[in-house]
């Protein structure tokens, strides 16, 4: 995906390179029912049909197309497999770190 959509050329990545990251990110992903490393792969897959297929995604520049792609590899990376409310609830470490702030799990994924 990454090479049809030209981001090897344009950002000169070395496929062992990405291998390597893309195994690193896998890595990072748990394995509960729905938000796991297969999810990723579809969002990500998603975001290279997008591409591929629509025109309309030209306003987007370079940079961002690489960062959506990546952001679509990583978006749900250490999710627990549990929303919101019951990190809050049951007082889990994450939420102790980040309730303050917002959204527990979006907040961890981010960080």
């Amino acid at each position: 995906m990454c090479s049809a959509m030209g981001l090897t050329r344009r950002w000169k990545l070395q496929p062992s390179t990405l291998a390597k990251f893309v195994l690193m990110v896998k890595r990072s992903y748990r394995d509960p029912p729905y938000h796991n490393w297969y999810h990723a792969l579809s969002v990500a897959h998603f975001c290279y049909v997008l591409h591929q297929r629509c025109d309309n995604l030209s306003f987007l520049t370079d940079l961002e197309v690489l960062a959506l792609f990546f952001s679509c590899l990583c978006h749900d990376i250490d999710h627990r497999g549990t929303n919101n409310s019951f990190q809050i609830s049951s007082k889990s470490v994450l939420a102790s770190l980040y309730s303050s702030e917002g959204s527990v799990m979006e907040r961890h994924h981010f960080s």
